[in-house]
């Protein structure tokens, strides 16, 4: 039985491993085709989602990536540095 569990969680850790390969390489290309850089989080949620939905018929199936779904937000609030620095 522990042989099981060690193969289950080498397994979980390769998954996880192949995962981020994608989501970087994919990330990269975002970077440097528009020249502008979206959110990794975003980026790795999308794929982790459409990773999700694979089924061996949709193997060939497009990634689809909705840019407006992963680019950055723009930052309304101040950061903790810029607050700080107006601490009187």
């Amino acid at each position: 039985k522990s042989d099981t569990n060690y193969h289950h969680l080498c397994c979980i850790a390769l998954a996880a491993l192949i995962q981020q390969l994608v989501v970087n390489h994919i990330f990269m290309l975002a970077v440097v085709s528009v020249k502008r850089a979206p959110s990794y989080e975003k980026v790795s949620e999308v794929i982790s989602q459409q990773l999700g939905t694979l089924t061996l018929s949709s193997l060939g199936a497009p990634l689809t990536l909705e840019e407006r779904h992963v680019w950055m937000d723009k930052r309304y609030r101040k950061s903790l540095h810029e607050i700080l620095l107006t601490i009187k």
